[in-house]
């Protein structure tokens, strides 16, 4: 694996993600990637869309769940992939996230959403990592 990004891992039932990071919002970059990858999305060739969410923030677990959910509700409400970001720490405990997509044309599987199935963060002397699980 490379030092940083993202690699599909073997799971019996569901899909999983390997995601190390230097930082945490590196990681939530990486995952968005590695989760689209697994997706399989093809692009329609329109010009980039902004849009804007935000989610509460918590534990760092919890924090890269919803904003993972998120991502999957941007891409099934409005068919939308949604992959350059920038986070901002408000002080009424909310992460804003501001970011730039695409429409989509198709998608050749489904995520239902993103589990806390063995989820943990760790530190590492390179930064971050965790496997996320995905319910299929």
């Amino acid at each position: 694996m490379v030092p940083y990004g993202y690699e599909e891992v073997n799971h019996t039932a569901d899909l999983a993600l390997h995601v190390s990071a230097e930082d945490f919002y590196d990681m939530l970059r990486y995952a968005a990637r590695g989760m689209y990858d697994l997706i399989g999305i093809a692009l329609s060739e329109t010009p980039p869309i902004e849009d804007n969410f935000e989610v509460e923030k918590n534990s760092l677990e919890v924090v890269l769940v919803d904003f993972l959910n998120e991502l999957l509700y941007f891409l099934e409400a409005k068919r939308l992939k949604l992959s350059e970001f920038q986070f901002r720490e408000q002080p009424e405990g909310t992460l804003e996230i501001d970011a730039q997509g695409y429409h989509v044309n198709s998608v050749q599987r489904h995520i239902k959403a993103v589990t806390f199935h063995n989820l943990e963060i760790m530190k590492t002397d390179m930064g971050v990592e965790t496997t996320i699980i995905f319910d299929i």
